[in-house]
């Protein structure tokens, strides 16, 4: 399956599947760890309940809950159960001192975040082509609609004796749930490969190698003369349907196009830095913003150097 029907074919499924565990996240979100695992029938327990509350019962859990308190500023190895109740209360539940399992759940996409605001997703854009080999790097984008996973770099590569280009890529997926909270996942595509159709001075278009039993196929066109790099989805049949979701909601062709991602990447990142810092224990995010205040105060308030005396020349 290709990546851009793949991405359209996955945000339906997806959203379907979400709203069915609504109830049951909502359910058995104030649940404890022991309180999950006695239940006589957890079949329809979220999965990400069932982790927490086996990750709440394990011995060092106090240890690594203690640590992940302490990357969000909270005194979790120094006062455990105090740096909980701090946790609990700035998310606006009951401060019990005893964790359920969606504060652990939560607890640990907040701490990951952290890690995540500081990783570095390659934005280079590249592109060259010789007599018998192509190279392109670069993000993603659909034109005239917006990206479902807009941090993502791929790789293309062509070659014109073997007859055949592939493309690699790798993408950060964001799940913003206000019940399940932010959830990253960095996936790699299996590589793609297409037959070259078109190998000119200046201009290469290839298709897919199968098309098979799928809904829609994509194709290549390679410009680099003008540096535009287009790859486009098409439908290969009407009313056709991939893993039980009609396509018919999806458009009959999408247009996407490989360019620089730096400003592209860059602005998401800054969202991403910016969930980092909310997800801060409240204390520790006041004292960031009153330091912050009183050094933009003094910035505003320094006087201008005085100018220095002139001093008259001498007979």
């Amino acid at each position: 399956m290709k990546f851009l029907p793949f991405l359209l074919i996955s945000l339906l499924f997806t959203s379907a599947a979400l709203a069915a565990e609504d109830k049951a996240i909502q359910k058995y979100r104030n649940y404890t760890p022991q309180e999950i695992l006695s239940l006589k029938d957890s079949s329809n327990v979220p999965a990400v309940y069932i982790s927490a509350a086996e990750r709440g019962i394990s011995p060092g859990a106090e240890l690594l809950f203690g640590m992940e308190l302490n990357q969000l500023m909270y005194a979790g190895i120094h006062d455990f159960k105090k740096a909980v109740m701090a946790f609990q209360n700035d998310l606006g539940d009951l401060a019990s001192g005893t964790l359920t399992v969606w504060q652990i759940h939560n607890l640990e996409q907040r701490a990951d975040l952290q890690k995540l605001s500081r990783v570095v997703f390659p934005d280079q854009f590249s592109h060259f082509k010789t007599e018998d080999y192509a190279s392109i790097q670069g993000t993603m984008i659909v034109i005239d609609g917006n990206m479902i996973l807009p941090i993502n770099h791929i790789k293309l590569k062509c070659y014109k004796k073997e007859n055949y280009c592939q493309i690699d890529q790798i993408k950060l997926s964001v799940h913003d749930d206000a019940d399940a909270g932010k959830t990253y996942y960095r996936l790699e595509n299996s590589t793609e490969y297409y037959e070259v159709a078109t190998w000119k001075q200046d201009i290469i278009t290839a298709t897919p190698n199968e098309v098979g039993h799928l809904c829609k196929a994509t194709s290549l066109n390679l410009n680099f003369d003008t540096k535009k790099f287009y790859y486009i989805t098409h439908d290969v049949e009407k009313g056709c349907e991939e893993t039980g979701v009609s396509l018919d909601q999806l458009p009959a062709t999408s247009t996407a196009q490989i360019v620089s991602g730096t400003d592209i990447i860059q602005s998401e990142f800054i969202k991403v830095e910016k969930a980092a810092f909310d997800a801060l224990a409240s204390d520790f995010k006041r004292r960031v913003q009153k330091v912050s205040f009183k050094s933009r105060s003094k910035e505003i308030t320094k006087e201008p150097p005085t100018p220095a005396k002139s001093v008259p020349a001498g007979p």
